[in-house]
């Protein structure tokens, strides 16, 4: 595959954000502090995105994540600041009815535990939410059945052996917290966990009742940010492409595996941007969580948007980047980055400030 071409077509002047979602003509931001919460724009014509909605947020928590299916809107209670909980401070998910994006409807307020929901997944039934709960050392995996929005029902939960404490398990690492979940995706009957600085899980959930751990990989001891696996009928074989998240003094990369067998995941190639003297973060942070056109799209920081072709994910190649323009001091800080293939757009939303709209061309 030859370079991509890249065209910068619209900007729309939010507050940071952790997260961003499109659905049809309107794009949902999950941002990053409080009392900025979650912001929901109509960009039927992404050169003039235009304000419907916004939720906030007390200071005592944040929402900088959001998933939407249809009619369900999705976004998560964590305490906020990092690492700290305020004695009124209740975490969970938030459930909204969005047929009307300029008037979102709160459903139900799912409560979990502890500093509550980090990232998760919704798949428009069930919802995979990164959380703590009391009883467990940092977050675990919880599954809950949203067929009826209104009384969301939990179904399975699944964590490291050594993270249950309230049931005699004890921890085999040091470090608190450093093992635990960050969030999972489900493809299928696996769900791809990762795991922070313990690396990868594949959970088997044919039986979504009773997950069952098919195999751990320890990858490389960095923070493990995301896993995503690559589409079997376009790479003839099973893969999955690991994330890193990295800060000014954390390396992270992207990482392929061969998982053809399960059961024993082999590292097959990577890709690091090469440091050079300029400030910033040399390291990656978030992927758009499915291949598009045999392409995976990353956030990558202080160095914009990167798009490797993984055609061969045993062969990774960057084909395009693109560097956004300074909106803050801090700036660019691109944290999370959402494609849409039916019209070919690309959002990315910086850290601290703005959301840029590009179209891509094969």
């Amino acid at each position: 595959m030859g370079q991509l071409k890249l065209k910068h077509i619209g900007y729309a002047d939010v507050r940071g954000g952790g997260q961003v979602n499109v659905q049809g003509n309107v794009c949902f931001v999950g941002h990053i502090s409080p009392p900025e919460g979650t912001t929901i724009l109509d960009i039927s014509d992404p050169a003039k995105p235009r304000f419907l909605s916004h939720l906030t947020m007390p200071w005592t928590a944040h929402s900088h994540k959001v998933r939407v299916h249809g009619d369900l809107m999705l976004i998560n209670n964590e305490a906020y600041p990092e690492f700290s909980i305020a004695p009124e401070f209740q975490g969970g998910v938030r459930i909204f009815d969005i047929s009307r994006p300029e008037q979102p409807k709160e459903i139900h307020f799912l409560r979990t535990g502890g500093r509550g929901v980090h990232r998760f997944d919704f798949d428009g039934r069930y919802a995979y939410l990164s959380t703590e709960i009391e009883g467990y050392q940092g977050n675990i995996l919880v599954t809950y059945d949203l067929a009826d929005p209104t009384r969301p029902r939990e179904v399975s939960r699944w964590w490291l052996p050594g993270q249950w404490t309230a049931g005699g398990e004890t921890p085999s690492w040091e470090g608190g917290v450093r093992h635990r979940v960050h969030h999972g995706l489900r493809r299928g009957n696996y769900i791809y966990v990762s795991l922070v600085h313990a690396g990868m899980a594949i959970v088997d959930v044919t039986d979504i009742t009773k997950p069952k751990t098919v195999c751990r990989h320890p990858l490389h001891g960095l923070f493990t940010h995301t896993i995503v696996p690559t589409p079997g009928a376009v790479t003839n074989g099973d893969f999955v492409i690991s994330v890193d998240e990295g800060w000014w003094d954390m390396e992270g990369w992207a990482t392929s595996l061969d998982i053809a067998d399960r059961h024993a995941p082999k590292i097959v190639d990577e890709f690091k941007l090469p440091r050079g003297k300029e400030m910033g973060i040399w390291a990656a942070h978030q992927p758009h969580e499915e291949i598009v056109d045999n392409l995976l799209f990353l956030a990558w920081f202080s160095h914009g948007l990167r798009v490797l072709d993984v055609s061969d994910p045993r062969k990774m190649v960057e084909i395009a980047s693109w560097l956004p323009p300074m909106r803050s001091e801090f700036g660019p800080l691109s944290n999370d980055v959402f494609v849409d293939r039916a019209t070919q757009r690309i959002y990315l939303i910086d850290r601290v400030r703005g959301l840029e709209i590009l179209e891509y061309s094969l």
